[in-house]
Formats: structure tokens, sequence, C-alpha cells
């Protein structure tokens, strides 16, 4: 398998072709001619996505986005002949702790993603009515929806996390404190 991210070429040997995943660049509406930068990753629950988050190459923006894996016949054509993702969701964030990976996640039925957002986090989802990402893909790119934002943190937050088996999300900022929340609906 070869992964390509920006001008880095990591080759690993795999016994199948269909285990192999390559990004060449992040696909961002508007902004393919400036270059782009994965700070964060993180793969969907049942596998049918990756989960980014981007900076531009002068760090003056960052973006979350979905990548469905294309698998069977895609939907959309890909950005590249050779680009194994193809952008289904994307949402501009705050660019709030310029040059801190912010470490994003998926709920665990992947209904819902939590991200970083300044000094608080959002939850985010693929359509108004927080349906799985299998069921309201589209044929163009769409914006995430914002289901609820919470700001807690008297510094940047840096990393987000859902509880496995309970309704908990934890995010910890720059300044060492960790909050916990249980969401309600």
């Amino acid at each position: 398998m070869t992964v390509f991210i920006h001008n880095w070429r990591l080759t690993y040997t795999v016994m199948r072709s269909l285990n192999s995943l390559e990004v060449l660049t992040p696909e961002i509406p508007g902004e393919r001619d400036r270059g782009n930068c994965i700070t964060s990753l993180q793969l969907h629950p049942k596998g049918w996505a990756a989960l980014i988050r981007c900076s531009s190459n002068m760090d003056d923006q960052e973006w979350t986005c979905v990548y469905e894996f294309q698998d069977g016949s895609p939907t959309r054509p890909p950005v590249s002949p050779r680009c194994s993702l193809r952008l289904t969701h994307y949402i501009e964030e705050a660019n709030v702790g310029r040059g801190y990976i912010k470490e994003l996640c998926f709920s665990p039925d992947g209904r819902l993603i939590c991200s970083p957002y300044g000094y608080g986090v959002r939850l985010l989802s693929f359509d108004e009515n927080c349906m799985e990402l299998s069921d309201c893909l589209a044929v163009q790119t769409s914006c995430l929806r914002e289901v609820r934002s919470i700001y807690s943190h008297s510094d940047v937050v840096l990393t987000t996390k859902f509880s496995p088996t309970h309704c908990q999300l934890a995010s910890g900022c720059l300044s060492g404190r960790v909050a916990l929340y249980q969401p309600r609906f």
C-alpha cells in the first residue's frame, strides 16, 4: 500500500489492494489552489468514511471534512483517478490556537461529530435529522450541520472524545482542564 500525504510517501506491503488508502491532498471547496495539511484523522465507526481536520498551508483557515471511501461504483467521480476518498461533507472551523492539532471524533454510532471549536466544542451532523452517513449521501458535497455548541473552557480546546459505552463526551483544553458533558437532545 502506498499512502501519499502532501510530499510524504509512505510505502507498506499488503496482501490485498482493497486495503489501501491514498489521500493525495484534502479537497476543500474554494481552496483547491492553496494547499492543505491534514492535522487530525478519525475513521467512521462502521468504516464508511474518514473524518479529517485540515488547515491551510498558511495556517490561516481550518476545516472539518468527511471523505467517503470509494467502494464499488461511486455516486460521484473522484477528485483524482488515484485518490480513493471523495469529499461528502465539510464545515469551516474557528481558526483559534493556530499551529495546534485539534482532535475531533465520531460518536459511537457515527451519527455525530464532535469538533474542538475555539474555547468550546461543536456537535455536528450530516443532516438536520442526525441521520447516518449512508442515509444522507447527496450527489453534491454539502455542509455539516451544527447541532449544538458548548463553550465551557477558558483556553483553546484541543481534543474531544465520546465515551464508547455511555452518553458522555469529554474535551480537553490547552491549559490542561478536562470537561465532561452528558448531551441531551
